[in-house]
């Protein structure tokens, strides 16, 4: 999906989905520049409430909390509400990022791992 950004020195975006054989689901995200240092942010968003804790985002459930696990990088959460609020919307989104620092090629995988509530 490298030309959806528009950059000529990106020349491979790739995020891969596996199911794994314990029913747990990871994504596995890969970009690699023409040799130029690219600075990769890759976001979640949700409407739940999040907590972050360096590699790892949970986010709240009435069925129970939703890990995602990073190999590398640090978790940080931003909640939106100005952007909510100037949108009319009564519930307010928080934008999960984490950054890679500028490299010519970034990978990275996440495990999404449920919890049921107690």
């Amino acid at each position: 999906f490298e030309q959806a950004y528009g950059l000529p020195e990106l020349k491979r975006a790739e995020r891969r989905f596996i199911v794994n054989p314990d029913g747990t689901v990871s994504m596995e995200t890969n970009y690699e520049s023409d040799g130029s240092p690219i600075e990769v942010e890759e976001t979640f968003m949700t409407w739940r409430d999040v907590s972050v804790d360096g590699q790892v985002a949970r986010i709240a459930s009435p069925e129970g909390p939703l890990e995602i696990r990073a190999e590398s990088g640090q978790f940080t959460a931003q909640r939106l509400e100005k952007e909510c609020r100037d949108n009319h919307k009564e519930e307010t989104l928080t934008r999960i990022t984490l950054t890679h620092p500028p490299a010519a090629k970034v990978a990275n995988r996440y495990a999404f791992v449920c919890t049921a509530a107690k």
